[in-house]
């Protein structure tokens, strides 16, 4: 980062989307305007989201997120920092309604759950992104794997390398499951790792629907997997 100004500016940022992702439905448009204040009071990050806006269609940017009913982030940090901000700001001013979005693109009976569901991909992936603007560090997807192939952005492996290792860890303290059963499934789990860390969009889409379907019957991953997918799905790479 450019300056302890800057670090510290964006730990109050961090501080504030947690207190955004930790709280519920009800008190979301709070949250949000806390996090709104926050960054109108700070030049520092204000400049960084005006040189992300640099050259973006906002309208364009969120029409492009929508695919079908999934919400997809933009490949890169800074298309994600100028888009979620935006989506942000209509949130606060009513331009956007919050509850049908959630509705719409990550889907639950319970609107907490949704809202959980949103958290999770698009404000964890907001806070990274912001990070890796700050740091100069930006990813676009590349085609060094071959077409249809793309390279996984680092910050998507970053939210779902946690989930992998706490079910892993899970598995292998569950003393109900066969020693056969906890070897499929940790295999599997270190498979979908191994893709993430050589970065083929192409092979954590193949893993996964391994592990998705070798888990299905254990209902104690299904919190862990339904938070990978969510990731997944909103990157484009399921």
């Amino acid at each position: 980062m450019a300056n302890d100004g800057v670090k510290q500016a964006y730990t109050g940022l961090v501080a504030r989307c947690n207190d955004l992702s930790k709280g519920k439905f009800i008190m979301a448009g709070n949250s949000i305007k806390g996090v709104l204040r926050y960054l109108a009071s700070n030049p520092s990050l204000m400049g960084y989201i005006a040189k992300c806006n640099t050259g973006v269609d906002y309208k364009q940017e969120f029409q492009a997120a929508i695919v079908g009913n999934s919400f997809k982030l933009p490949p890169s940090s800074k298309g994600v920092v100028a888009l979620v901000t935006g989506l942000l700001y209509e949130f606060d001013r009513g331009t956007q309604n919050l509850h049908k979005f959630l509705k719409t693109f990550f889907r639950s009976d319970d609107i907490d759950q949704s809202f959980k569901m949103f958290c999770n991909s698009v404000i964890t992936a907001y806070v990274l992104a912001f990070k890796n603007v700050l740091d100069d560090r930006d990813e676009e997807r590349s085609p060094r794997f071959g077409e249809g192939d793309f390279v996984v952005q680092d910050i998507v492996k970053e939210n779902v390398v946690p989930y992998i290792t706490s079910l892993t860890e899970l598995v292998a303290s569950d003393e109900r499951l066969s020693d056969e059963t906890r070897d499929d499934y940790i295999t599997m789990l270190e498979g979908l790792y191994y893709a993430f860390e050589i970065g083929s969009a192409k092979m954590v889409k193949v893993v996964w629907l391994g592990l998705r379907s070798v888990m299905e019957g254990y209902r104690n991953a299904y919190s862990y997997l339904d938070g990978m997918q969510s990731l997944m799905q909103t990157y484009a790479l399921i």
